[in-house]
C-alpha cells in the first residue's frame, strides 16, 4: 500500500516550515532597544506593552 505522504518528504515540509517561522521572528527584533522606548512608544500608540521571557535553564 502506497503511503500518501513520505518520511523523506515529511522531513523537508517539517523543515521548511521550522524555516519560515524562524524568519517570521525577525520582524520583531526591529522595535524599539530599551524598556524605556517601549513604554513611550505604547503611550504614543495606545497599546499595551507585554514582556516576554525565556529561559532554558
Amino acid at each position: 500500500m502506497r503511503t500518501l505522504i513520505r518520511k523523506d518528504q515529511l522531513a523537508l515540509m517539517g523543515a521548511l516550515l521550522a524555516f519560515v517561522l524562524g524568519l517570521s521572528g525577525t520582524a520583531l527584533a526591529d522595535g524599539p532597544a530599551t524598556f524605556e522606548e517601549a513604554l513611550a512608544l505604547a503611550a504614543k500608540e495606545n497599546k499595551i506593552v507585554v514582556a516576554d521571557f525565556y529561559t532554558d535553564w
